[in-house]
């Protein structure tokens, strides 16, 4: 007689979220793609603490079937250091088709100036 396994380790092990992150400076923003496929912004935060810049998810699932009942929940967390001359308060997040894109502004550095002789 065949039961059915009370836990599917290899589907709860493949449950373990990593993701693919693409981090580039454009001028005066350092531009974050962060692949997240299959969530909500509900289940996506984004938070800036004392020159850290992380992101976490969280996800529950539930899953019935004939024989049994069960709940999962998983997530996942990320965090980054800020660059010294990062703009903390005009940082930006959007998701959009899987991928959470966050823009850090950064403070313009003076570029230096010809200093006149008299």
């Amino acid at each position: 007689m065949n039961y059915p396994m009370l836990f599917d380790f290899e589907s709860l092990f493949s449950k373990a979220k990593t993701s693919e992150a693409n981090i580039f400076r454009k001028e005066n923003v350092v531009e974050i793609d962060l692949s997240l496929p299959g969530l909500s912004r509900t289940e996506i935060e984004v938070k800036v603490e004392e020159g850290v810049l992380r992101v976490s998810t969280a996800q529950a699932e539930e899953v019935e079937d004939d024989v049994r009942r069960s709940w999962s929940s998983h997530g996942y967390t990320v965090s980054w250091f800020l660059p010294s001359d990062a703009v903390t308060e005009q940082i930006t997040a959007r998701y959009e088709a899987g991928v959470l894109k966050i823009d850090i502004p950064l403070e313009e550095k003076e570029k230096g100036r010809l200093v006149p002789i008299e």
